[in-house]
């Protein structure tokens, strides 16, 4: 498992961070996505729905927390528009935060009085 998917289980899903172990099978250069791990067998498909579950709920959070910055990671690598093995690379990871930040602050959602009608 990437360290990216390492951290959202760890920190969102921890009652599942136990099987995800060497014993179990797990190789950290193989397992990098969740499609990884469920088609290695080391996690069911009702645990595959609940992380794809838990990704989708954090990707889709509006704020520079780690767990959605994580989670939007993970979602690119699905979608293709991150080469999975990118998940263990930390100036790679760093980069992608540091690109979602700046999209962030590009697209400045700050509150605004303009158009409230009382």
């Amino acid at each position: 498992m990437s360290k990216v998917l390492k951290t959202v289980i760890d920190t969102h899903m921890p009652h599942l961070s136990h099987k995800l172990s060497a014993e179990n099978g797990y190789d950290p250069v193989k397992h990098r996505t969740v499609r990884d791990l469920h088609k290695a067998k080391l996690i069911n498909d009702k645990e595959k729905a609940a992380i794809d579950g838990c990704i989708d709920d954090l990707a889709t959070l509006d704020d520079a927390s780690a767990g959605s910055k994580s989670a939007k990671m993970l979602k690119a690598v699905d979608s293709g528009g991150v080469d999975a093995d990118s998940l263990n690379d930390d100036d790679a990871i760093k980069a992608f935060m540091a690109s979602i930040d700046k999209a962030d602050a590009d697209n400045d959602k700050t509150d605004s009085d303009e158009g409230i009608v009382a």
